[in-house]
Parts: structure tokens; sequence; C-alpha cells
């Protein structure tokens, strides 16, 4: 397959990008720099080039290798990775964007990985894709002052990035009043931050979230003890001065070993990042984009649970996972006992709170249209049932990108085109104008779009019922949430 070269000017330089079958592929696009080269949490300023060799930020393996593959390891990894992969079709003006955020819990992932190749949906769909790289693990969470708010410097690098993209976009085709934040897992997280705080108020138009989680900013106690446990290990060498490998090493040693709530370096509660974030029926409120598209898998959680031993599925474990997390336990455990296995119980259960309840509370509480979708395909992977992240293949629509993907195993090609098709067809219209085959969700009668091998119908919700779900969320304290 022979490629082009194209140029595209944008406000720091000359952006060249391969130009293949009709569809631009820049990568390395750069939005912004640190403004202290010598401070590895400095705020950002403008790029001083436009365009650099495409990289990740430093980062070890992902807690979903093992259904993801290893794909983040193929780029080269730099400190310097403030970047965008932009993908357009070529020769194009005012087309919707969709800026979307890499998930990976808060400390892998990167926007030019080649999950992200989307050269059919831009062709097909007449989109702009925007992927974007932030910083990530404890060089996002714990640099600068290293009080918790200096954690909340991967959001202040979307902000930037959201506004490079604003800026520059109409160079490759994109309309800056078009723009669809997105994200996946983190990356949904923050693409929900994006849209409901002030500071971003008017930048977008639409909001989509892949497999939000349930996640509260962490508390200032929290974020204090995963600071002295990350020094501890860091120790004799500092921050701001460890090469980059022993920042790894203590990243890996203060995750295992931290006894929080959330992630270890999830960002903190502070002034930028309100506690309010991690509590969906008031966030949703506060939503400053015209329409809300939420989706998710089946069976997320099958993706962390499915290594662990078989103890970790007993009745007595499951019945106090329900009793901490749910204020109607009894209907919950009536729920899971639709499934056989105690793990696939135990799946259920923590699919619902972490993962479903927040999309029934985004639905409920949100002032503006919001539909929702879930994939029902399973892999045949053993015990990944639909996992996170299952989406992201037929979201981005290219199979071959995910070679490698273990979950990938038995989607045969006649179920991805099939799967890939309903997604695009809720998905583009969506970018566009806010429409598509998802249904707005009413609630005196809750529909949502459940995606299967065959296609796509719209199907009840079948979760007990979304009263008894949302209303019954609590938490890890046993606090009505």
């Amino acid at each position: 397959m022979s490629a082009d070269t194209g140029e595209f000017a944008v406000d720091t330089g000359v952006v060249r990008a391969e130009v293949v079958e009709g569809v631009v592929d820049a990568r390395g696009v750069r939005y912004g720099a640190r403004l202290d080269r010598a401070d590895r949490g400095s705020a950002l300023g403008p790029p001083t080039t436009a365009q650099s060799p495409p990289t990740a930020f430093p980062q070890t393996g992902g807690m979903l290798d093992g259904i993801l593959g290893q794909a983040l390891g193929e780029l080269p990894q730099h400190e310097d990775s403030f970047s965008l992969r932009i993908q357009a079709p070529a020769d194009s003006a005012g087309l919707p964007v969709l800026l979307f955020v890499h998930g990976g819990g808060f400390t892998t992932g990167s926007g030019e990985s080649r999950w992200y190749d989307a050269h059919d949906l831009v062709r097909s769909g007449r989109i702009v894709l925007v992927t974007v790289g932030y910083r990530i693990g404890a060089l996002g969470h714990l640099g600068g002052s290293g009080d918790a708010d200096a954690s909340a410097q991967p959001l202040r690098d979307l902000e930037v990035a959201a506004r490079w993209v604003r800026d520059n976009i109409a160079a490759f085709g994109g309309d800056p009043a078009n723009i669809t934040i997105a994200g996946d897992s983190a990356g949904a997280w923050y693409a929900h931050a994006l849209s409901v705080l002030p500071q971003t108020g008017g930048m977008f138009a639409r909001t989509l979230l892949l497999s939000m989680p349930r996640l509260a900013p962490l508390s200032e106690c929290d974020h204090e003890a995963r600071r002295a446990a990350f020094e501890d290990a860091l120790a004799p060498e500092r921050f701001a001065t460890a090469p980059v490998e022993s920042i790894l090493a203590a990243q890996r040693t203060t995750a295992l070993n931290y006894r929080g709530a959330g992630f270890a370096f999830a960002p903190a509660a502070g002034p930028r990042m309100p506690g309010w974030l991690g509590e969906p029926k008031l966030s949703a409120a506060r939503l400053h984009t015209s329409a809300l598209l939420v989706v998710t898998t089946a069976e997320e959680t099958a993706g962390f649970l499915r290594t662990q031993p078989a103890e970790s599925f007993s009745r007595e474990k499951l019945e106090d996972f329900v009793a901490r997390s749910f204020s109607a336990p009894e209907a919950v455990l009536d729920h899971t006992a639709e499934r056989e296995s105690g793990y696939e119980q135990m799946v259920l259960a923590t699919t619902l709170w972490q993962f479903r309840s927040v999309a029934y509370d985004l639905a409920r509480s949100a002032a503006v249209p919001t539909s929702l979708m879930r994939l029902d395909v399973r892999s045949s992977l053993e015990r990944a049932l639909s996992p996170h992240c299952f989406t992201l293949p037929f979201v981005f629509g290219d199979r071959h990108a995910w070679r490698g993907a273990p979950m990938m195993e038995g989607v045969d090609r006649d179920t991805f085109e099939c799967v890939r098709a309903a997604f695009r067809d809720a998905i583009v219209p969506f970018v566009r104008d806010g429409s598509g085959t998802a249904p707005v969700w009413r609630p005196e009668s809750p529909r949502l779009l459940a995606v299967e091998g065959d296609g796509a119908r719209v199907v009840a919700p079948g979760d007990l019922t979304v009263t008894a779900v949302t209303e019954g969320s609590v938490g890890r304290t046993g606090r009505k949430r």
C-alpha cells in the first residue's frame, strides 16, 4: 500500500502526515511542552516544535495486559510525550471531531497506540479522530509541589490539549465548534471531568463515555499516604532527579502496598478536582455538553477478576461485598443468583456497582439527552466473558490493530463486522449531531441499546430495577452515595 504525504499548517509550524487511501494520519503532533524542562511537574506552555516522533509516557505493564496484549510496549517511551494523533479524511472541511482520552488505570496507555488505528472509521464516518497522551502514574500525580492539587496535572495536560485541538483542528478538516469529548475507563473519568468542570465550559458539544468507573478523587489522607509510601520506596533518590527507571520501580512498589480507596495513582481531591466528581448523581447536573452517550460491557470486572483464585469468589465474600456496596443487598444477591458460578456472581455484582450503576446514575440525573449502550458479546478467552476494554476494537474498527490481544480470540470475522457496524451506527451520528441508534433514556420507561453478536436491539436494562440499583449504591464505609 503506497502512501503520500500531506502538510498542515498549525500555530507552531508545519505538521507532516501520511495520506493513505484518502485518510490523513498525523502522528506525534505536539500540543504542549513543560515551561520548566527541569521540573517533572511543570505546567505546560506552547510546544516548541510542531511535531516529533510518536512516543508514550514512561510506564510498565498494565493490569489488563492479559486480555489486551502488548501493543503499548511497541512505542518508545519519553517524559515529553505531549502529543496527539490525528486521523481525518483527506481534503475535507467542517467535519465533526472525536477527541478521545485513553484509559489505563491512570498508569498506562498512549494516544499513539496502534489500537486506535481507525482509517475506515474516519473515512466512512466522515469524522476527524484525535487521540491524546497525557502524564500518567507517579510522573503525573506526584510532581510539582507534591500536594493534592499537583495530582491534577494530567487534567491540566488534557485541558491544554483540548485548547490546541480547538485552535488548530480546522487545518485537518475538523469543525472546532463540533468536538465530542470521549474516553475509555480512566480516560472516560477524565472525559467526564472535562464535561462538567467550569474551566472547560463551551469547549465540547457532546460527551461519549466508555466504561467509566465509579471512582472518587483520593482523599487528602490517602494522597498523603501514597506520597509518603512512594518517597520511601524511591529513597535515597529524589523525585526531581531520579532516573525514570527508579520512578517506575517505586511506583510499582507503592501500588502493590497501597491500602487506600481507589487507584494508588488516581488524582486526589483538591481545588481543581472537587470531590463531587466521584458522585455521578451530582456531577451529571453540571454537564455543559448537549448530549451524553454511556457505554458499558456486560461483565466489565471479569477483566480484573479472571486471574484471581477460586476462594476469592466464595459465598461469604460475595455477601460481604454486596452488604458493603448496596443498601438493598438481598435484592442484589437474588439478582446474582441467576449466574451459576461464584465467579460469575461476583463479576455481576462488582460490575453492577463499579460500572453499570454509574451509567444509570448519569442517565437518571443528567439534564441533557442521555443514551446507554451495553456490549453483550463474550470473548472465548477463558473467564474473560465481556470484559473491560472489549468495546475498543469495535469502536475504532480495525481488527488487525488488535492482533495479539487475547480477548479477541474466537471473535470471527462475521461477528466482528456485525458488532462494529452496530457501534458505528450508534456512535458516528452521535458525534455528528447527537443522534444515533441508542434510545434516549426515559425514567418512566428506561431502554438501552444492547449489542450482541448478530446486531443491536433496544431492550429494558434488566438489572433488578434501575431504581433499586442506583438508589442502592453505598460507599466503602456503608455511607449512602
